[in-house]
């Protein structure tokens, strides 16, 4: 008989056979086992929080996954995955996110990762009440941490920037789709730079 839990999992990875509850024959199994864990279980194996043994089982191979705040380049793919997938189980059109709610979202921290965007793009789908864009007036009670203030982007964007984006594109809207902002928040900045409204028209 097994003497625990762990090593009938040490069994069924390391020799391929595992015994069922209440038999007394094992059986030959196929497996190809993959774990995951959201803390470093060396660290856990070495200060006695994990088993070593199962851990040196497990560890043939480790991959790291990067956190969300490490590839927040691929937070727009997402969220419209998963505003189609919440959208279409609503029976609803899928709405478009403007740009300052988008950066918004690229710049959160996310300590929870993917489950938390996509439960925040899920609540704000529902607080968009059928609009055809959500933005960051959509952002109530929970999500009032998108909205709050002026985004990072706005309040560092630089007067350099905004000229080089402005020289490249020619208008107020291109230059904010170069910069990733709304075309308010390149009026905004540059009013709080002192710039004259005369070299941003158009």
């Amino acid at each position: 008989m097994r003497s625990s839990k762990s090593s009938c999992r040490a069994c069924a990875r390391e020799y391929n056979e595992l015994r069922p509850v209440g038999s007394d024959r094992d059986l030959r199994v196929d497996v190809r086992l993959i774990a995951a864990a959201n803390e470093p279980l060396g660290r856990l194996s070495g200060d006695g929080t994990f088993l070593s043994d199962l851990y040196a089982r497990l560890s043939v191979f480790s991959v790291r996954l990067p956190s969300l705040r490490e590839r927040r380049a691929d937070i727009p793919i997402l969220v419209e995955s998963y505003l189609q997938s919440h959208a279409q189980r609503l029976r609803i059109p899928k709405p478009t996110v403007d740009s300052e709610l988008m950066y918004a979202l690229q710049h959160a921290p996310w300590p929870n990762n993917l489950r938390q965007l996509e439960a925040t793009t899920h609540r704000l789908l529902l607080e968009a009440d059928g609009a055809s864009t959500i933005n960051r007036r959509h952002c109530l009670g929970s999500l009032a941490f998108l909205s709050s203030g002026e985004t990072r982007r706005e309040t560092t964007i630089t007067q350099n920037e905004i000229a080089d984006a402005f020289e490249k594109a020619g208008t107020v809207g291109g230059a904010a789709k170069l910069l990733g902002v709304h075309r308010t928040t390149v009026y905004r900045a540059q009013r709080r730079q002192g710039r004259a409204d005369q070299d941003i028209a158009g």
